[in-house]
């Protein structure tokens, strides 16, 4: 029995070691991410999920520790506003939300906007014991994406795309059918659009259903219009007007404030409800036709709409191919 002691002894020894270190758990890291303005965001571990355009919410990535530490400086630029900035936004598959988590609280930072607001900024809304705003001047989504190996590949038939600044969004507008090339190889994503070619592109991307048979009341209509379906869809949804005359002008190069005015009345038409308050004027504000400033400011305020760098709105420039298909990476549309 007596040579067996020793054995025992170092076999409940080992026992009551293991019980004291499960008694005191090993307390997890914490990480801080400061936030200019305001209180710096703690946390020792994040979950991501991603939404859906119907708001349902799903977990597919938890970090890991050395993702974990390299948050810090990938979100060091991240700063407080007022409460009051918020803008009312819709998830899509293109949103983020990142649920930070410590032994006190979660917060969970929803990061919906792919696009920056007029002032240049991409803002987030960051919910826990209270609610915050934060803003970037970089788009956090695709770093993240890139921090958890999630990141977008972007692919389409044009080489005049290549490294342009609206790649991504012609890529997908083609991929889903809204937009088309001039050829096999060419998009054109600087050149100016008509406004057949405008509502062709709109029927596209909503998919539109024509109910009417009646005649167009337009003057100025070829015979059989290969926009035709397209015109008598917008035209039933109230969408696109002609002019006093009575005609169409098909041919029309559309302007940056023509095209709010026509974006306006395709959200409304999809039932969208708008933020009509007061907003930063544009350097050029008074270039804007009376008859677009509602819509300049609308478009602007949801965030379909923007100025240059210099907060110029340029209301009689062409839109461009371009600057349509980065519209219509906007979720809701």
């Amino acid at each position: 029995m007596k040579k067996f002691l020793p054995v025992f002894l170092s076999l409940v020894l080992c026992f009551s070691l293991a019980l004291t270190a499960c008694a005191k758990p090993k307390e997890d890291k914490t990480f801080s991410i400061k936030i200019k303005g305001g209180e710096a965001l703690n946390f020792s571990s994040l979950d991501f999920y991603k939404a859906d355009d119907f708001g349902e919410t799903e977990k597919f990535h938890q970090a890991s520790p050395e993702e974990l530490s390299k948050l810090p400086g990938l979100m060091k630029n991240l700063e407080e506003r007022d409460p009051g900035e918020a803008l009312a936004s819709i998830p899509s598959s293109e949103s983020l939300l990142l649920t930070f988590k410590t032994a006190q609280d979660d917060q969970t930072l929803y990061l919906y906007d792919e696009e920056p607001m007029a002032d240049g900024f991409y803002y987030y809304t960051l919910s826990g014991p209270k609610t915050r705003v934060l803003r970037s001047k970089e788009n956090l989504i695709p770093s993240l994406k890139k921090l958890i190996g999630q990141e977008e590949k972007i692919s389409s038939p044009f080489q005049d795309t290549k490294g342009h600044w609206a790649e991504k969004a012609i890529a997908k507008a083609y991929d889903e059918g809204s937009l088309k090339g001039l050829n096999a190889k060419e998009f054109g994503p600087d050149l100016g659009l008509s406004r057949a070619m405008l509502v062709q592109a709109l029927f596209q991307k909503n998919k539109g259903q024509v109910q009417s048979t009646d005649p167009l009341p337009f003057k100025d209509l070829p015979k059989n219009p290969w926009y035709e379906k397209a015109l008598t869809w917008a035209y039933e949804g109230d969408i696109i007007s002609g002019d006093e005359e009575g005609n169409f002008q098909p041919d029309k190069t559309v302007s940056r404030e023509e095209f709010a005015l026509i974006l306006y009345r395709y959200t409304d038409y999809l039932g969208n409800i708008h933020q009509d308050k007061e907003a930063k004027s544009y350097e050029d504000q008074k270039e804007i036709s009376p008859w677009a400033e509602k819509a300049v400011r609308v478009m602007t305020l949801e965030g379909y709409l923007k100025g240059d760098l210099d907060n110029h709105f340029r209301p009689k420039d062409p839109l461009t191919r371009g600057e349509l298909a980065q519209v219509f990476l906007k979720k809701d549309l």
